[in-house]
């Protein structure tokens, strides 16, 4: 499942995220699966919290294609970061523990579509360890599951959800 967030590759990622269809297929077009991350870091033993509060994740304006190849999502390709001599995208880091500037309440802050990595770490120990937090995510956050209609309107906390369409 590729969970993401809106703008993590900017310096100041956006606060909320806002869906709201113009238009729907015949078919419904599908849903969009959200999932709460505060959750998640919730369910993490506190050892654990405490030392991924000390970790930042390395985010980049790339296609998610690119970014996911890192993580056995997608194909490497000529534009796989590994195969990069030199780039003009910038890396702008961000904590994996995000706390919410009204709530105070901390959770991960992943998006393995824009993620290259941690400070610090190898992209070998890095993507592993992304994708096993990711995984642990998805089985311990709460889902909320939306199946669009005509009119909806879905306002989500960027600095605590993550969202990825279902099909």
């Amino acid at each position: 499942m590729a969970n993401s967030t809106d703008d993590s590759y900017c310096e100041r990622p956006c606060a909320y995220t806002a869906l709201h269809p113009r238009e729907l297929p015949a078919s419904g077009g599908g849903g969009t699966h959200f999932l709460n991350m505060r959750h998640a870091f919730e369910a993490l033993p506190p050892a654990r919290q405490r030392e991924l509060e000390e970790l930042r994740g390395i985010h980049w304006q790339s296609n998610t294609t690119t970014a996911s190849a890192l993580f056995g999502r997608g194909e490497p390709g000529p534009d796989n970061p590994k195969s990069f001599a030199a780039t003009n995208l910038v890396d702008v880091s961000h904590p994996l523990v995000r706390t919410h500037p009204r709530t105070g309440a901390k959770a991960l802050y992943l998006n393995l579509d824009r993620m290259n990595g941690v400070e610090g770490w190898t992209l070998d120990k890095a993507g592993p360890m992304l994708s096993s937090l990711e995984h642990f995510a998805e089985q311990s956050g709460t889902i909320y599951c939306h199946d669009w209609q005509r009119g909806d309107f879905v306002i989500v906390s960027a600095a605590t959800v993550c969202h990825h369409a279902t099909v």
